[in-house]
């Protein structure tokens, strides 16, 4: 099944509009413009595991094949990571007047920059940002850009290269936005690559979104999907990171308030008597001493509430009864502590941002708002909603051991009981009138000495 691209139109403001359409019943997609953003859906109903769309790999453009061969920028990609030799590529074409077929259907569905942070002024980025982890990876991700730019730009003056002539460090991190965006890594092939019309295909953090790759046998890249889709449901492709990292690595977050997403990290305790045991354990299950888990606002991953409970065990018979695939308590103790643990990080993280997901919800009612705050303060409430639903679910999970406490010895205790042997007490003084005259009696008729029938 092969689609082709049979219609591309050319609207005002240079806005670019294309329909997958081929005179075939097997036509799965349908493209239509909302926007600025293209969309792109279903056009009748499709099965999981279905390749909805096919193209050449010759189509692509890789570091290997097409940056280190450029004429222009192939010594400067030259022993550089993949996603800066493909921006070089990038720029290289985007200042020839005549590319190859190849490269013309490329850089017709590409952006001439993205919205992620490492493009924004840094006072705004860290104002708008404050409490998110996406602030401290846009900051590094540009320093190791321009760091990049540095050393591509000396290079190229000593060699006399004509890059410097038409590029400089803003257009080189700008280009580098783009690519980082739209570049795939393709698994079976084992290499990064900018694809035609793929770049209209927009992402998604659900697991179950469509994935792409390279078939080694057919020589095609594939677009397959993973669930089943109703027709006019929208196809996305699948995105591994969280909230955060979409944002910084993609300039977009996908509408969906329950997708957001935000990481905790946990680790061992190194002063542990067990500690090196659990070390063994964990790394038979394939995890780490340190693990950072992405948390939702309606949910959490399978892994995090046992990976907690093997990491305060203080019993080695508790060990057996830890299962990384079933929610199952250790003890009471256990579970009181590692809720808590839990409820106290998604509580910290949640302080260190300005206000509350509501006041953000209100923000965003602004038609107004500039599109970097938008972007922002929708990010920053993506993150407070998951952290909110964590902490709601740590306190739901603590109700039923809430007036427990722990104890010496490492047992729990319920933290009202002196006050209900007080109370019991009390509600036991009416019938200590009655207790008494029924012990006088038990004495009269011997009944507190078994000998004195006997006597009698």
């Amino acid at each position: 099944m092969q689609f082709g691209l049979c219609a591309l139109v050319l609207e005002e403001e240079s806005q670019i509009a294309m329909e997958l359409s081929i005179s075939s019943s097997e036509c799965l997609l349908e493209v239509s413009q909302v926007g600025q953003a293209a969309r792109i859906t279903a056009s009748r109903d499709i099965p999981a595991g279905k390749v909805v769309l096919e193209l050449a790999a010759a189509a692509g453009v890789t570091s290997t094949e097409d940056a280190a061969k450029h004429q222009e920028i192939g010594s400067l990609a030259e022993g550089r990571d993949e996603l800066i030799g493909l921006t070089l590529w990038l720029l290289a074409e985007q200042h020839q007047a005549e590319h190859s077929s190849a490269a013309e259907a490329v850089l017709a569905t590409l952006p001439a920059h993205t919205s992620s942070p490492m493009l924004w002024a840094s006072g705004e980025r860290r104002e708008m940002l404050r409490g998110s982890p996406a602030l401290e990876e846009a900051e590094q991700l540009e320093s190791d850009v321009r760091g990049e730019w540095a050393s591509i730009s000396s290079a190229a003056e000593s060699a006399s290269n004509p890059l410097t002539g038409y590029a400089n460090e803003q257009k080189f991190v700008e280009a580098f936005s783009v690519v980082l965006a739209h570049a795939h890594y393709l698994t079976s092939a084992q290499c990064f690559a900018l694809l035609p019309l793929i770049p209209l295909l927009q992402r998604s953090t659900d697991p179950d979104a469509a994935v792409l790759d390279y078939d080694l046998d057919r020589n095609v890249v594939v677009v397959t999907t993973q669930r089943s889709y109703r027709q006019g449901e929208e196809v996305r492709l699948a995105f591994q990171g969280t909230t955060a990292q979409q944002l910084v690595q993609l300039g977009a977050l996908e509408p969906d308030p329950f997708a957001g997403s935000r990481e905790l990290t946990f680790s061992l305790v190194k002063s542990d008597r067990m500690f090196q045991g659990k070390v063994q354990i964990l790394a038979d299950m394939g995890m780490q001493p340190e693990e950072t888990f992405p948390v939702y606002e309606d949910r959490m991953p399978a892994q995090l509430l046992p990976y907690l409970r093997l990491s305060r065990i203080q019993e080695a018979d508790d060990f057996a009864k830890i299962n990384m695939k079933d929610d199952r308590m250790v003890s009471d103790i256990n579970e009181y502590e590692i809720l808590q643990l839990l409820a106290g990080e998604a509580r910290t993280l949640l302080g260190r941002y300005a206000g509350n997901a509501e006041e953000d919800l209100k923000k965003l009612q602004n038609p107004r708002m500039p599109e970097q705050e938008r972007l922002a303060t929708r990010l920053l409430m993506a993150e407070k909603k998951a952290l909110e639903g964590t902490l709601a679910t740590a306190r739901k999970r603590l109700a039923p051991i809430r007036g427990l406490a722990p104890v010496k010895g490492g047992k729990l205790k319920n933290v009202n009981s002196d006050l209900m042997d007080i109370f019991d007490t009390i509600e036991s003084i009416p019938n200590k009138p009655g207790e008494l005259i029924g012990e006088f009696m038990s004495w009269a008729r011997g009944e507190k000495d078994p000998t004195w029938k006997k006597r009698k």
